[in-house]
């Protein structure tokens, strides 16, 4: 299933399930909005979204506050 174009946001994407979520979404062409509590997880999302050439931007935070 082809997503070209449309936006995620992914919560919890810097790792487990939530950045295979964001990595499947990418692979099936949709830009992303990922949020997680550490940014050197999410640089490594970024990186993996950027080489599938997706626009990705990225913002740590922590959802629960």
């Amino acid at each position: 299933m082809r997503v070209d174009g449309q936006i995620a946001l992914v919560t919890g994407a810097g790792k487990g399930l939530g950045k295979a979520c964001a990595i499947a979404l990418a692979e099936a062409g949709c830009n992303l909005i990922i949020v997680s509590r550490t940014k050197k997880d999410l640089d490594g999302v970024s990186k993996i979204a950027k080489k599938l050439k997706v626009k990705c931007k990225s913002y740590t935070c922590d959802v629960t506050n």
